[in-house]
């Protein structure tokens, strides 16, 4: 196989479902139901330097910390919050310009600025998209952290592509019974969760075998 110049590590979670008194089960507010609520991670490449993408779940200091102090790039969303679109302002401005002619079809602008959050040591670059949907007039925030030197526009697009987790998480649970954990021992579905993630694992590799 043909060492690509990226490996792209996809972070994600999602829930298992689990019933009755199974150890270690707790209520997951964003599913709205009892289950075990793993951390999964996807890489569909091989290569030289490391890619991470993943959601407003994993925007946390600490995980900043740890990719900028090894070397690790990463691109990872921020909830929308009253003081980034504030700092994004300039950007509503110029998508008021572009659309001032036409209120119906789609409009988009990017941009980025510098942005401490209060749990920040010190500020970070965050990039941005402000677009306007066709035939609405509400316009839509997206806000993302990077340590990439890349356009706004590039990161943007970069990060949407992780849209893919959800199907690899679909293909593992429905292909693979990831959730497969109806013992009332948590050790024991811990271990069988890692077992299918193997099989997963195996299955993935002959795949992208016969797609050379």
């Amino acid at each position: 196989i043909q060492m690509p110049q990226a490996v792209i590590l996809d972070l994600d979670s999602t829930l298992l479902d689990a019933y009755g008194k199974q150890e270690g089960r707790a209520f997951n507010f964003h599913y709205q139901s009892n289950g075990y609520h793993p951390l999964v991670c996807y890489d569909g490449m091989t290569g030289d330097r490391i890619l991470l993408r993943g959601d407003s779940g994993f925007a946390t200091p600490d995980l900043y910390k740890q990719c900028e102090e090894n070397g690790t790039s990463y691109v990872i969303r921020l909830k929308e919050n009253g003081i980034l679109r504030k700092k994004a302002s300039y950007l509503v401005d110029e998508l008021d310009e572009i659309t001032k002619n036409n209120k119906v079809d789609y409009a988009v602008a990017y941009g980025e600025f510098m942005y401490r959050a209060s749990s920040w040591p010190y500020e970070r670059r965050v990039v941005c998209k402000v677009e306007k949907p066709e035939n609405q007039m509400v316009y839509m925030y997206t806000f993302v952290v990077a340590n990439m030197d890349s356009s706004p526009e590039y990161l943007i697009k970069f990060y949407c592509k992780r849209g893919l987790m959800e199907n690899f998480i679909k293909e593992s649970k429905s292909g693979f019974d990831f959730a497969s954990v109806s013992s009332h021992t948590r050790m024991v579905n811990a271990n069988r969760l890692q077992v299918h993630a193997l099989a997963y694992n195996i299955f993935n590799w002959f795949r992208r075998l016969l797609q050379k």
